[in-house]
């Protein structure tokens, strides 16, 4: 599983642009995922839940100065992991089928709170800008649940 990192949307500088290109799933897709078309690393996704304040951002795939050293704290969007396959998550892990559920308990897990609640500083680019200037996100046309060839 890949180590994914909300992180406030105050992007200060960027450098290779010419590799990123926005994606979506499937038509009506909310979540916008940027990749390196180069090698195809995820690099971030937007999501209209996280208000433009924060971006998820998934650690080791680029050089960067965000901190990623934090040890994990939930595990969330569950609902389409395999369920044939074991978990493999460290001791204590709060595990959370979708940020849709009722139970939202796992939002005052201390360090989901702290990012939460986190602003970005406002010295730097929205991630939901840096989209934009990558251009229109291409529609993947991926069923939902499908599994990749």
């Amino acid at each position: 599983m890949q180590k994914a990192i909300y992180v406030p949307s105050d992007i200060l500088d960027v450098s290779g642009k010419e590799y990123m290109k926005p994606f979506l799933l499937r038509e009506g897709g909310q979540s916008t995922r940027v990749y390196c078309v180069s090698c195809y690393s995820l690099l971030g996704i937007d999501f209209p839940a996280y208000n433009d304040l924060r971006f998820m951002f998934i650690g080791d795939h680029c050089l960067t100065d965000i901190d990623t050293s934090m040890d994990p704290a939930v595990a969330i969007n569950m609902v389409d992991y395999p369920k044939d396959k074991e978990l493999n998550l460290p001791n204590g892990i709060t595990i959370v089928n979708s940020i849709h559920d009722a139970d939202r308990s796992w939002t005052q897990i201390p360090e989901v709170k702290k990012i939460r609640e986190t602003p970005p500083s406002n010295k730097g680019i929205r991630f939901s800008e840096l989209i934009k200037e990558l251009g229109s996100p291409i529609i993947l046309g991926l069923e939902p649940g499908a599994l990749p060839r």
